[in-house]
């Protein structure tokens, strides 16, 4: 899990300067998705109450084996690594060059305690959640 802080006023410029709409946590999610290597990682993310951009990087299979969930985990701290040496990278993406600071968690498992359905929408997965997981749970 990244909890990633954002310049809320690069976002609006860019937005007005882009196509004058705003830009969404699905269009940053979307371009961080561009970044991931693994394919058996998926991004998934939300805007917490504190603000922050949360993101997942999770393994997409229903039952992830450990070297799976390892493989994300990585992938998450590879990101969390480019936002904060403000990488050229991901700085080549219009809506990423606002990102700021990044502070990543790993998880040693998935939790089975959270029940959720995906749907596709779009390019982009939405997951429902019966129950939402509890950050010890992550």
């Amino acid at each position: 899990m990244l909890k990633i802080l954002f310049d809320k006023d690069k976002l609006d410029t860019f937005a007005k300067v882009t196509n004058k709409k705003p830009i969404t946590i699905l269009d940053i999610l979307e371009k961080i998705r561009l970044h991931i290597s693994v394919p058996q990682c998926d991004v998934f993310g939300y805007l917490s109450i504190e603000n922050e951009i949360v993101v997942l990087i999770i393994p997409v299979d229903k039952h992830p084996k450990a070297l799976q969930i390892e493989a994300c985990n990585k992938e998450a701290e590879r990101i969390d690594s480019l936002i904060n040496s403000d990488s050229p990278t991901l700085a080549s993406h219009v809506p990423l060059s606002a990102l700021v600071i990044s502070q990543v968690q790993v998880s040693l498992k998935l939790s089975s305690s959270a029940n959720f359905t995906r749907e596709q929408e779009g390019a982009c997965n939405v997951f429902h959640f019966d129950k939402l997981p509890s950050f010890d749970e992550i």
